[in-house]
């Protein structure tokens, strides 16, 4: 999108912290193969059978709306038919188990009024969720503004968006800031980033076009950027793509915490869409279809298999990523 790609000038040009790998970035786009960027499984599969079109687009935005900062010591884990599970997987795991318990997630009444007891009961683990009060907040605001803003009916979101997947993050940053607009002010500029709300046109068109259930496609995925968050910049330093300057990577690496805002998690975002965006038009040579989000994909499915010696990611606490 235009508006997070120039937005981001300000910080890219006048780097303090992190820099740019033009040749490593090469080496691993040549490593990609066409089974990168083939699909893979879907959480349709852990849906209730009885949802319609509008009951998917309504999960797939209550999930990205709550979609942020697990990580702790100890970590938030949640267990499911004897499986553990933490992180953003034990997130949908807990709502996949809320709505088998007949919680109506999808219902924007039920979730303007949500009780405190109730989501507690949801996501309860081993401990409490970080951030659980401002999860619950935004989980009644988007009700709330769902009411008054869209009718209480979750495909006029897609419909005033005219399925076009920019238009329909533009269309919730505007309707609810306090939910989607994920930006800072950064040395007199407005900075960018909107990395929840671009999974919501994202997943609603993986998920939901992937069973035939969306009566119209959402166009223009391929405009969308890499969501900025945790595991995207630890595997882009893995690969050597972005590079910490020693006082970075020595607080990065003692997880120590990096403040919301700073200049230090506005270099790591933004050079996060960054590399990303170059990535991805040196992988549209070998592969036409690629996109940001499909690269962003291929990382976060590498940092799902840690390695001997991986580095850390970053700790900021916040409810944008």
């Amino acid at each position: 999108m235009q508006e997070i790609l120039s937005s981001l000038r300000p910080v890219i040009e006048h780097p303090q912290f992190v820099t740019f790998d033009g040749v490593a970035t090469q080496r691993f786009v040549d490593l990609l193969t066409a089974a990168d960027f083939a699909g893979h499984a879907r959480t349709h599969e852990s849906m209730p059978a009885s949802f319609t079109e509008q009951d998917y687009v309504g999960f797939t935005v209550v999930s990205s709306a709550i979609n942020f900062c697990f990580w702790g010591s100890p970590k938030w884990t949640i267990d499911v038919d004897g499986q553990k599970h933490d992180g953003s997987y034990a997130l949908y795991q807990a709502l996949f188990r809320a709505l088998r318990e007949d919680y109506r997630l999808h219902d924007p009444h039920y979730l303007e009024t949500i009780p405190e007891s109730d989501f507690a009961h949801i996501l309860r683990g081993t401990l409490e969720i970080p951030l659980f009060a401002e999860r619950l907040a935004i989980l009644r605001s988007l009700g709330k503004r769902m009411r008054e803003r869209f009718a209480g009916d979750w495909m006029q979101v897609l419909a005033q968006g005219n399925y076009d997947a920019p238009e329909i993050v533009r269309v919730l940053v505007r309707e609810m800031p306090d939910i989607w607009n994920d930006e800072i002010d950064f040395e007199g500029n407005k900075v960018r980033f909107f990395k929840r709300v671009q999974l919501v046109p994202a997943y609603v068109s993986s998920e939901i076009s992937h069973i035939d259930l969306l009566q119209k496609k959402i166009t223009n995925l391929a405009s969308l950027d890499a969501p900025a968050d945790y595991k995207l910049p630890q595997m882009l330093r893995k690969f050597g793509v972005m590079n910490y300057s020693p006082d970075l990577a020595a607080r990065v690496d003692s997880l120590t915490e990096i403040p919301q805002g700073s200049r230090e998690e506005t270099e790591i975002r933004a050079f996060t869409i960054e590399s990303v965006r170059r990535m991805t038009e040196l992988a549209q040579k070998l592969f036409p279809g690629a996109h940001a989000m499909k690269v962003h994909e291929i990382l976060w499915l590498k940092s799902q298999n840690p390695e001997p010696g991986d580095k850390p990611y970053h700790r900021t606490r916040t409810i944008w990523y």
